[in-house]
């Protein structure tokens, strides 16, 4: 199954409060941080989703309603979480060049 469209919003980690280098954020339903719905042709891939947040420790100070991107976190870069997020945003990439398209993880064909 795969969406038809390909990626074109996610749900990015913002700062629920000012939070201080060395905070460990601890995802939905916490206390740390908030998710908001954007484009991710607006993101670049820079944010990180409020999925992938929890246990992420800060690198530097964010402010409240600041946005929490992939430089301003720690993280266990053998999550299996996180490896199968850059996967799919790999393959949307590797097929937006195939197809030379703009959009992100274009598809041409509907699913049978």
């Amino acid at each position: 199954m795969a969406p038809y469209f390909g990626f074109r919003s996610n749900v990015y980690a913002y700062a629920k409060t000012d939070l201080g280098k060395g905070a460990r954020l601890d995802g939905i339903g916490g206390f740390s941080c908030y998710g908001l719905i954007e484009s991710t042709l607006q993101d670049e891939e820079r944010g990180v989703p409020i999925c992938l947040a929890e246990e992420m420790i800060l690198k530097r100070d964010i402010p409240k309603d600041g946005k929490i991107t992939w430089e301003d976190v720690d993280f266990d870069e053998e999550r299996s979480d996180i490896a199968m997020y850059r996967k799919a945003l790999e393959c949307c990439s590797k097929e937006s060049k195939k197809r030379g398209t703009s959009g992100v993880c274009p598809r041409t064909e509907r699913p049978s």
